[in-house]
């Protein structure tokens, strides 16, 4: 099946019609399959349910199709929600309904019925035709690289400033960690410059890069934003190189197979001490899960699908309120919005200091000391405004993301180089487990450190990217 899968998603995508016409055949056809597949494998799921797993790849194949022609964010953004806030419930309802600790706390009626029309006011607002792309990506990226050429070691410059602010993170004060984390960051950007750049030696380079970046992600066990980059990558190297479908499906495949290995190995890898945690233990861990047929057991299974599925925290939300707890009103967004505008130093000596309370007080859950965990804006949506009003704040959250987006590649008319730093800009943005205050405390920081970076380089280097 898998195979079969495969050769007719090339013969799809390689049909001989427009792109326009197979971005709108493929994912239609996806989601029809999905449908048919899904109620094969669930059983008796409610219909919106059964919407919401099409949907998800309806989207994929969306994505797939695109990917090369655009730069399309917010596709990554509706996939990861999808597939956390409805793929991984509806695992979790069919196949661990009894899990002690992430089991869904409501019926998997009512979730969906406040989950689905949320999701899909939130992919409206994302997508509504109001703002325009005034450019198309190719355009910029062909002055992309003419500054790559006028500026030949912009691309150096910055995967420098990138390495050494990564090794900086933890030697400066807490105020200025979060800003070294995002220069950290520009590392990745001088990738792609140096990606477009005619260097010798330039993949040796970027390996070298991205190995330091693993071999970090290894000595903490900790996969999470290496996974997140390397699909940013992947994206952006596939606009660049224009990969073929097969190409394509391939490094997708390929990707898929990382994503299984790292969740098959990270907790092992956790009982060894850091500075033990090199390859040979990595190869040790690998063989084992490999031999002992793990990836098919149900414990790697379970953890897995408890992995994707916030749904669990938002059906606790769900369960909790408002019978335990009233609605907030608005009060978690506009803490979440200070939180963001407000200097660091200001916000410790007011209310902002108690936003991880909320997870407690809106779940009815107790956490462990040095535990945290985020309530994902859609289940913070419903604790603030319940069914209906939630499904307002998600379509208007999309919105202003929809509006942010186009807004980039305005900007981009002057500064074309900027399409190179939308992972930067929306990295946070794509994880559908994070909150409201963290996404927009990462967000407007990302803005301002790359607005001081092109007004640094204009003002100080006469450089204009």
């Amino acid at each position: 099946m898998g195979w079969f899968l495969a050769d007719w998603l090339i013969f799809a995508a390689n049909f001989p019609i427009s792109v326009q016409s197979r971005v709108r055949f493929l994912p239609w056809a996806m989601g029809l399959f999905a449908w048919v597949l899904g109620s094969s494998l669930f059983g008796e799921i409610p219909v919106m349910a059964q919407v919401g797993f099409a949907t998800f790849f309806f989207f994929a194949a969306k994505y797939f199709v695109e990917l090369g022609e655009k730069i399309e964010i917010r596709d990554i953004m509706i996939l990861l929600a999808l597939l956390q806030w409805i793929v991984g419930p509806i695992l979790a309802y069919t196949y661990f309904p009894d899990d002690p600790i992430f089991y869904m706390s409501v019926d998997i009626e009512t979730y969906m019925a406040y989950v689905v029309p949320a999701t899909f006011a939130f992919i409206a607002g994302l997508y509504l035709p109001i703002f325009r792309k005034y450019v198309h990506e190719d355009y910029l990226l062909h002055y992309v690289k003419i500054l790559g050429q006028r500026y030949r070691n912009i691309d150096f410059l910055l995967i420098v400033v990138g390495l050494v602010a990564y090794e900086l993170v933890d030697f400066v004060p807490g105020v200025l960690r979060f800003v070294m984390v995002l220069f950290s960051s520009m590392r990745f950007v001088g990738l792609y410059f140096l990606i477009l750049n005619d260097r010798p030696f330039k993949w040796l380079i970027f390996a070298v890069v991205l190995g330091l970046f693993a071999a970090a992600a290894l000595r903490t066990a900790m996969f999470h934003d290496l996974l997140l980059w390397l699909g940013f990558i992947f994206t952006m190297v596939a606009f660049i190189y224009k990969f073929s479908v097969r190409t394509k499906l391939l490094l997708m495949v390929g990707f898929f197979f990382l994503g299984v290995s790292v969740q098959a190995v990270k907790y092992s890898l956790r009982t060894f001490s850091a500075s033990n945690r090199g390859l040979d233990v990595l190869g040790q861990v690998a063989g084992e899960k490999v031999e002992g047929d793990y990836l098919l057991s149900e414990v790697y299974l379970s953890s897995t699908v408890v992995r994707m599925n916030q749904g669990w925290i938002i059906s606790r939300i769900l369960a909790h309120m408002p019978t335990f707890e009233p609605f907030a009103e608005g009060e978690t967004i506009r803490t979440g919005i200070m939180d963001a505008l407000l200097p660091s130093i200001i916000r410790e000596k007011t209310t902002f200091a108690g936003y991880s309370i909320y997870f407690e007080r809106f779940t009815g859950l107790r956490l462990a000391k040095g535990t945290s965990m985020d309530l994902s804006v859609l289940g913070e949506a419903y604790a603030n405004y319940g069914n209906q009003g939630g499904a307002v704040f998600m379509f208007l959250y999309g919105l202003f993301f929809n509006f942010l987006f186009m807004r980039v590649f305005l900007l981009a008319i002057r500064h074309p180089s900027l399409i190179l730093w939308i992972p930067l800009i929306f990295l946070h943005t794509v994880k559908a487990e994070t909150d409201f205050a963290s996404t927009m405390n990462y967000l407007f920081k990302a803005i301002i450190v790359v607005w001081a970076f092109f007004f640094g380089m204009k003002r100080f280097l006469n450089i204009n990217i």
